[in-house]
């Protein structure tokens, strides 16, 4: 353990030169390789390519003969090699490598396979010590031979996005690039989607090639809670139109954080835009007290979206409401998890329907409704409490729906909440309109800000992130990060992350498709 510590206490480290490629980078790496003959043996290799991505790398060879091509990053002390593997035959291989470790002399081998019989190739592949406030993950708990990988992004003063290996290595970091000091990046179809602040929104590879950068219109601006996958080219923000108001306790308020648009990334154009006050009440004040006047009011404070293909429907998490699931096309509200309280009207100016009929009904294992103070929060039971101050929110299979449930002080003190976070699993019947809860994990601290919980189906396992923490020793904050099986009985995983700021999400990824014919280095 004392050995991972050091080994990764890496903030003070110097950043090894590396000379950037911009806009013209395919252009002089192409002139580079041009210039002499390489081999797997001897390949051509460029790490850092787009001067924002040092742990990843580009490498090129010629074969004289078609043939697969796999590569394998050696593991570290133990840890599992990182391999991936293309079907596709083929002579000239251009091949983008991922997940090398910071300052190492990093072993990877290429395997090339002709007529069943393949040949190793073990090169070397040099990359820089890193600069700057790194995080510091210290694993308490892992299976061996386990090989997680987990991307962090978010964080004042301009954050990072940063991939770290159940060891505690960092083995992906993406720094900000020159021109602009970004906010936080999510991993979409193996993109970079980088909010870089005032609105604007750019794409990166993940060698760290600039694809695009577009500036969100009509003054559309935060996306403080992610940036998240729709259908296609299309990702969906979180944020505010600055001239929104709505009727609050008999006054016009501009509202914050209650838009969800669809922003095409191909266009740089909003195609579609859904604003929450339409659909729901925003004059309810059971999770959160709207204030009279002053600043934007957050009534709902939406953090999470998820598009579900065979709905074609979204399923939202707003911190102050509860969850619930839209229409993608006519934005219309099908059902709403919620207390029962406060459902006599909705809209911008409260003269829309009542939503008591949208409402799920709480029910036991047997199927039976719980009683009126449970269904209205106002009581807790073993078997069933409704999210408070929740936030990701995602189905994990056909009904059943995960929900990182804060558990904050409520505005309605009648309502009794919780001193420590949960991960709560909600089985949903929309026909009988009814929410069972299938499973809780109560987690040993209470997350007050972000935090989330990912299903692993590959491996039948959660993830589950608590963000800012409150630190006793340091009275800074820390991150924790558990994997539970999928019975959610033993943790498999567990980790602090230690970092100059909170993250606003931790979750897994994969470097690489599960299934690629062709390596995707070049962007069309």
């Amino acid at each position: 353990m004392i050995k991972h510590i050091v080994s990764f206490v890496i903030g003070i480290m110097l950043l090894g030169m590396c000379i950037p490629v911009r806009a013209d980078g395919w252009a002089k790496i192409d002139k580079e390789y041009a210039r002499s003959v390489y081999t797997p043996s001897a390949p051509y290799v460029k790490v850092n390519p787009f001067g924002t991505s040092p742990l990843s790398a580009i490498l090129k060879f010629s074969l004289p003969q078609p043939a697969k091509v796999s590569i394998r990053i050696k593991g570290k002390e133990g840890a599992p090699d990182l391999a991936t593997n293309f079907s596709a035959f083929q002579t000239e291989w251009e091949i983008p490598v991922y997940g090398l470790y910071p300052g190492t002399e990093n072993r990877v081998e290429i395997v090339v396979t002709d007529n069943k019989v393949s040949k190793t190739y073990p090169i070397v592949v040099k990359t820089p010590l890193l600069s700057g406030e790194m995080p510091w993950v210290v694993p308490f708990q892992h299976q061996q031979g386990q090989n997680g990988f987990y991307g962090a992004s978010g964080g004042r003063n301009g954050g990072s996005f940063f991939v770290f290996d159940e060891y505690g290595y960092i083995r992906f970091v993406f720094l900000n690039p020159q021109d602009a000091v970004y906010q936080q990046a999510s991993l979409i179809h193996h993109r970079l989607v980088v909010d870089k602040g005032d609105g604007k929104i750019a794409v990166y590879s993940l060698l760290g090639e600039k694809i695009h950068e577009w500036q969100v219109p009509d003054d559309f601006n935060s996306f403080q809670h992610g940036i998240y996958a729709g259908p296609g080219k299309i990702i969906f923000l979180i944020g505010t139109f600055p001239d929104t108001s709505v009727m609050i306790k008999g006054h016009w308020q501009k509202t914050a954080n209650d838009w969800i648009v669809a922003f095409d990334l191909e266009t740089g154009r909003i195609v579609k835009k859904w604003h929450m006050a339409s659909i729901l009440n925003p004059e309810r004040s059971v999770y959160f007290q709207s204030p009279s006047q002053g600043w934007g009011a957050d009534w709902a404070h939406v953090n999470s979206v998820q598009y579900i293909p065979r709905e074609e429907a979204l399923l939202v998490s707003a911190k102050h409401v509860g969850f619930f699931l839209m229409g993608y096309t006519d934005g219309d509200l099908k059902w709403l998890v919620s207390p029962h309280l406060s459902w006599e009207k909705s809209g911008v100016d409260g003269k829309g329907p009542a939503l008591w009929s949208q409402l799920l009904t709480a029910v036991d294992d047997r199927l039976f409704p719980f009683e009126r103070e449970v269904q209205q929060g106002r009581k807790i039971v073993d078997s069933f409490h409704w999210p408070m101050m929740n936030h990701d929110v995602k189905e994990v299979g056909p009904g059943v729906i995960s929900v990182f449930s804060n558990n904050g002080p409520l505005a309605d003190k009648s309502l009794v909440s919780l001193d420590k976070s949960d991960v709560l699993l909600f089985e949903i019947d929309a026909g009988k309109k009814t929410v069972r809860l299938k499973k809780r994990i109560p987690l040993p601290y209470y997350a007050d800000i972000a935090s989330g919980v990912t299903y692993l189906p590959r491996q039948d396992d959660f993830f589950v992130f608590l963000s800012n923490l409150p630190d006793q020793n340091t009275h800074d904050v820390f991150h924790k990060i558990y994997r539970y099986d999928g019975r959610m009985r033993e943790v498999l995983f567990e980790a602090s992350v230690f970092y100059q700021s909170y993250f606003y999400r931790i979750e897994p990824i994969s470097f690489y498709r599960a299934k690629q014919m062709v390596p995707d280095t070049r962007i069309n």
